[in-house]
């Protein structure tokens, strides 16, 4: 029965998975590596992505310092994730494109609850960079900012508080989500940007939100819809 029924998982399940959400950031992951290749000096000092600072400061601290290190162990990882995926998951082309687009539609609805909530932040705040260094730090965010974020301190911590405590499940993702949220927003801040308590409520609530469809989609949705609301921002 159990077999029947992992046969049958359609793209809602599938499209949930740890496999599906790695194997579809992949064009995010490229073009971002594609971009820092033939990006110059100034589009690299305009580009704060704490998430790509952090793991590349946590690799340098045991002695890997290439750019492009990071980069490829992403794309050994999903190479993995399609070899070991969960039986029932479904790496279907079409998929994909469902994912995109269901991705576009919450990106869409970000814009408009975030952008109306703090009038015009991101938008004055994008045109402080060049469009190289905006489309660089959009599809970053969509890959790196997900996976420290999303995957490793929301998801991650979810899980270890489950095992090694009594609280309620509500409780824990709420704790999570709220962490996450405070580290994703704190983490900008890594860079040149001066800190301003506008823009940190702001990252904060956006963190929460990630952490929602995260929770409910999975990475690859929650990527996604990153990227693009950051693309939406920028056109």
């Amino acid at each position: 029965m159990k077999k029947m029924l992992r046969k049958k998982a359609g793209y809602f399940q599938s499209s949930r998975t740890l496999a599906f959400g790695l194997i579809s950031m992949l064009p995010l992951l490229l073009g971002y590596e594609y971009l820092t290749l033939a990006a110059t000096r100034e589009h690299l000092l305009q580009v704060r992505n704490g998430a790509d600072v952090i793991l590349r400061t946590l690799l340098s601290a045991v002695g890997i310092h290439s750019p492009f290190y990071l980069g490829i162990g992403l794309v050994i990882t999903i190479g993995a994730a399609v070899l070991f995926r969960r039986k029932g998951t479904r790496l279907r082309v079409n998929y994909f494109f469902y994912a995109i687009v269901e991705s576009a539609f919450y990106a869409l609805l970000l814009a408009l609850v975030l952008t109306t909530a703090t009038d015009y932040i991101m938008l004055s705040m994008g045109e402080e960079r060049s469009f190289h260094a905006s489309l660089m730090l959009a599809l970053g965010a969509g890959v790196y900012e997900e996976i420290v974020f999303r995957l490793f301190l929301y998801g991650g911590m979810a899980l270890v508080l489950t095992h090694l405590t009594r609280l309620p499940l509500t409780i824990i993702y709420l704790v999570c989500a709220a962490l996450s949220s405070a580290v994703f927003s704190a983490a900008h801040y890594m860079g040149h940007e001066a800190f301003a308590w506008y823009t940190a409520v702001f990252r904060f609530l956006a963190g929460l939100l990630f952490c929602l469809i995260y929770h409910f989609r999975g990475l690859g949705i929650a990527g996604w819809s990153h990227a693009l609301y950051d693309l939406f921002l920028i056109l």
